[in-house]
């Protein structure tokens, strides 16, 4: 059976609503936000630092969210592969410190908002390994989120690469061309996903605006996802010009940045 073994983790970059308070949503939808101008600019940025440090990505799966998408949309585009789109990984609603309401304010975008607002891009066959809808959830149960939906994702996506080596499809021939996964995702879910992957719940990650993590599996054949890791990359951002911005991290975790407000991720 094909392997992924190594992952990159993207966020999204900067929202137009890290900078202003006003802003059109792509969807109607009040929690997504778009990029703003310096985020697109950043978005291509991040296209030509992907080509050059990841030439062996086959695979990109991304949240629903605008922002996701858009950062996103330059590297798909450059490269023709198709963006899956998967809930699990998306955006859902914190609920530490404050009383939660029932039910969420609103759901994720919708797929069919999705591709006809990213025409060309969008992989119309995939099927969410974690198809449920944004809730309230704690901290920890971001990072159990996180947990089961690589559990779910990274062997889900080997079975579609060993389906593309015996169709010879997606470039990929042979197994040992299986190919790399790109997540692209929000602040505390890179977080929580690179924290998964090395099997240590309290490691530091650096999670800056179109930051990249690179992640390579150490595990021998048929052992467990989670945990069987090593970190190449924290939040890499050479590719950026004005280098790190809003390295967002969960509150206990801070050493720095103690002004921002925790839920902009």
């Amino acid at each position: 059976m094909a392997r992924i073994n190594t992952v990159f983790i993207v966020r999204h970059g900067i929202r137009q609503d890290f900078l202003t308070p006003d802003f059109t949503s792509p969807t109607g939808l009040p929690h997504d936000p778009p990029l703003a101008n310096s985020g697109h600019d950043q978005a291509q940025d991040l296209a030509d630092h992907l080509i050059q440090i990841g030439p062996n990505i086959k695979y990109i799966v991304s949240s629903p969210f605008s922002r996701c998408l858009q950062t996103i949309q330059p590297y798909a585009q450059r490269t023709g592969l198709k963006v899956k789109i998967e809930t699990g990984i998306a955006e859902w609603f914190n609920a530490w410190g404050k009383e939660p309401t029932e039910p969420p304010p609103h759901p994720h975008p919708d797929l069919t908002d999705i591709k006809r607002l990213f025409p060309g891009i969008v992989d119309e066959t995939y099927q969410p390994v974690y198809p449920e809808s944004t809730k309230w959830e704690s901290k920890d149960e971001v990072h159990a989120r996180f947990g089961e939906v690589l559990e779910r994702l990274i062997p889900h996506i080997e079975s579609i690469a060993s389906s593309d080596v015996g169709k010879g499809s997606n470039g990929i021939t042979n197994n040992e061309e299986t190919g790399d996964l790109l997540i692209v995702t929000h602040a505390a879910g890179m977080i929580a996903a690179v924290r998964a992957l090395l099997g240590e719940r309290r490691k530091d990650v650096n999670c800056g605006v179109a930051s990249v993590a690179k992640l390579t599996r150490t595990d021998g054949e048929g052992s467990a996802v989670l945990a069987s890791w090593i970190r190449e990359l924290d939040g890499d951002t050479r590719h950026l010009k004005d280098g790190a911005q809003y390295n967002w991290k969960f509150w206990e975790d801070r050493l720095v940045d103690k002004d921002e407000d925790e839920p902009s991720i």
